[in-house]
């Protein structure tokens, strides 16, 4: 059984976290863009609502949790900035940073036109997920391997997308995969010396 959500507010690691210590060591906060949206909740909220998941999961389940309305990143900057300040300080600014490789926009709880069904309780919704046959599975891990061993990261990437026909690599991902491969398939450039 798979419980999806989003993000949870004050965890360890959390943008909440990173955003907080750099307002109070007096830094910019770094906002990748302050258009973009995600989803929080709380710890009490996630756990409990995990909790219920269990009970109604027969097996094979995915359940998402209502994550209510996406937030804003630059609005959630600004509370952590006016929350974090200390008294009598100057209000830190934001630094745009701009999106990671593969970082979207909006963040989405689900993709791939899953048709998201009520259950029994109003904040959990649930889908089943297309079945793979098992052979798939099998030849995709078989080919991900070879292409491995072989240091081939393009051949990794087309492997996936094959097994997985709605992943798209991103063309950060493809870039990598073509540098990482050239590295390992490259000529060596080694010259032995003559003693």
């Amino acid at each position: 059984m798979v419980v999806r959500f989003g993000n949870i507010l004050g965890s360890s690691g959390s943008v909440v976290e990173i955003m907080a210590d750099a307002v109070r060591a007096g830094r910019n906060v770094p906002v990748t863009d302050p258009s973009a949206t995600r989803f929080f909740m709380t710890a009490e909220e996630a756990v409990s609502l995990v909790l219920k998941a269990d009970l109604m999961g027969r097996g094979g389940d995915v359940f998402w949790l209502d994550m209510g309305q996406p937030l804003r990143i630059g609005d959630l900057a600004d509370r952590v900035i006016a929350w974090a300040t200390p008294e009598g300080q100057k209000h830190v600014g934001i630094d745009v940073i701009g999106l990671r490789p593969g970082e979207k926009l909006r963040e989405e709880l689900t993709t791939q036109g899953l048709e998201m069904k009520k259950t029994s309780h109003p904040r959990i919704w649930a889908s089943h997920q297309r079945e793979i046959p098992r052979q798939t599975i099998v030849d995709a891990i078989r080919d991900v391997r070879r292409a491995c061993a072989a240091g081939d990261a393009t051949r990794v990437l087309e492997a996936l997308a094959a097994a997985v026909p709605e992943y798209e690599a991103s063309d950060a991902a493809v870039k990598a995969a073509r540098l990482a491969s050239l590295r390992v398939n490259a000529p060596s450039s080694r010259v032995s010396a003559v003693a």
